[in-house]
């Protein structure tokens, strides 16, 4: 049994931790356990899943130090200690991130506790303080560990462009189980009714309510949209630290009425179904598991014209891109335009379980990696 340890903050359904439980419900359980190292105490949406399919979940113990230099420092120790105490829980090492300063401390960590393997698997294109990014993957280059992507963008923000044709990347596609998406009328009608909205146009947005999803620019497109649009909804999927003061913002527009909060969902598939358009203006993405998602299930997506990647337009028809600073006409006009436009929503999903992105891809591949890393380490 090889037992891989991944990670994270916590399991909640953010798009790496999605990504995550996508390839353990399909791995192969007999050869490969999964194991959750969070830095966070807090329940996740999916421990109890995680638990159901016979992972475990470990917590590191609370860093009294919260910023700056000792912060880090701390963690080092935090984590070496962890490591060392816990060898017989795991044997692969795969940390989830998006900033080098992440893997600074848990390759030191891991040099330390003389872990033979450690994989970092980068999700992102950009973080908050980008030049402590630049820095730290400097000092990373000093550090041997298996690298992973979501895309050749994340990997260059992460490792380095410099870095990247040097090493060996290994870009591992953000794969999901694409026949729960295949748009059924069906599912279509019965959410609606359960919804309230027949009759409705509806434009979707499933993502944690955080700032680089973008909720801000989001609200002020409907509420443009609206005025030419009476009849159109909007519904946001997810939770989020700053759910709230979105919520006052789409009352102090009056446009409450008009405006679905459906929370923290385990039924994604199913909702786009519902919607008509999913609109998706993030400051930035590694490769977005839901655009990958709206694709299978035939859904017109209105994107940040830099968030995707090449490799992730499986099915470029379905895309409209706006540069994110532009004027709000031009994303309401880019919904306009989507909205005429027909495309057979079956074939979108045929198109999508034929590349690189169907789970059982993603899952092949990182099997033989655990393997491989597995077998260099007896």
């Amino acid at each position: 049994m090889i037992k891989v340890l991944h990670c994270v903050s916590v399991m909640d359904r953010a798009g790496q931790e999605t990504f995550i439980m996508n390839v353990f419900r399909k791995i192969d359980k007999t050869e490969f356990m999964f194991k959750f190292l969070c830095t966070s105490k807090k329940k996740g949406d999916y421990d109890d899943e995680i638990y159901a399919l016979g992972g475990e979940i470990f917590y590191l113990p609370e860093n009294k130090y919260k910023h700056g230099l000792k912060n880090w420092i701390n963690e080092i120790k935090i984590l070496t200690k962890w490591l060392v105490e816990n060898k017989d829980k795991y044997d692969i090492v795969h940390l989830h991130t998006c900033h080098a300063l992440s893997v600074l401390i848990y390759a030191e960590a891991c040099r330390r506790a003389e872990v033979k393997t450690l994989v970092v698997h980068c999700h992102s294109t950009s973080a908050p303080h980008k030049l402590l990014n630049y820095i730290c993957r400097e000092v990373c280059k000093f550090y041997t560990f298996e690298k992973n992507a979501c895309s050749y963008e994340a990997a260059k923000w992460l490792y380095g462009s410099k870095n990247i044709n040097k090493a060996k990347i290994n870009l591992v596609y953000n794969g999901i189980d694409v026949p729960k998406y295949k748009y059924e009328q069906e599912i279509s009608d019965k959410y609606r009714d359960i919804l309230k909205i027949n009759n409705k146009i509806v434009i979707g947005h499933v993502g944690r309510f955080v700032d680089v999803k973008n909720h801000e620019l989001l609200v002020d497109i409907f509420f443009e949209l609206k005025k030419s649009l009476p009849e159109v909804v909007l519904l946001l999927v997810g939770t989020g630290e700053l759910e709230s003061q979105i919520k006052e913002k789409v009352k102090q527009l009056g446009i409450a009425d008009s405006v679905i909060f459906l929370g923290s969902r385990c039924d994604v598939n199913n909702l786009m179904m519902v919607m008509d358009v999913l609109v998706f203006p993030s400051k930035y993405e590694g490769l977005s598991v839901v655009l990958v998602e709206a694709q299978a299930a035939g859904l017109r997506s209105i994107v940040s014209a830099h968030i995707v990647p090449k490799e992730e337009e499986i099915v470029p028809e379905l895309f409209e891109k706006v540069e994110i600073n532009r004027e709000i006409v031009y994303w309401c006009e880019a919904i306009k335009k989507s909205l005429s436009k027909n495309y057979n929503r079956a074939e979108a999903n045929r198109i999508v379980s034929e590349s690189y992105f169907n789970i059982e891809n993603t899952v092949r591949m990182l099997q033989n990696e655990y393997r491989e890393l597995k077998n260099n380490c007896v």
